[in-house]
């Protein structure tokens, strides 16, 4: 572990410490909650994404715009990319939740 490693995490404990200071709460409950806060915030976003994509191409899975694509229900361009991209937000989305886990059980 570099030097500089090391440095940034020892300043990022003493900027957590100093603000739950100033708000009068427990440093690892202000971490806590922002870490969940953060993870929420971010399925959230994430879920919005996958939604617009579902609602566009009216289906709902990848496997099922993968279909309509084959079959020429939709038009190959952009719902090849779109299915790219829903597939990372799926996977996206997996690894928000399982972290969150790992948050919500700490």
């Amino acid at each position: 572990m570099s030097c500089n490693f090391i440095h940034k995490r020892v300043i990022f404990i003493m900027i957590i410490e100093e603000v739950a200071k100033k708000l009068k709460i427990d440093p690892e409950k202000l971490l806590r909650e922002s870490l969940l806060k953060w993870f929420e915030d971010e399925l959230a976003k994430t879920n919005a994404e996958i939604a617009e994509l579902l609602i566009k191409y009216k289906v709902n899975s990848p496997s099922e715009l993968e279909v309509k694509i084959k079959k020429g229900q939709v038009p190959e361009h952009p719902a090849w990319e779109d299915l790219i991209i829903l597939e990372e937000l799926i996977e996206t989305k997996k690894r928000l939740e399982e972290g969150l886990a790992i948050v919500q059980k700490s």
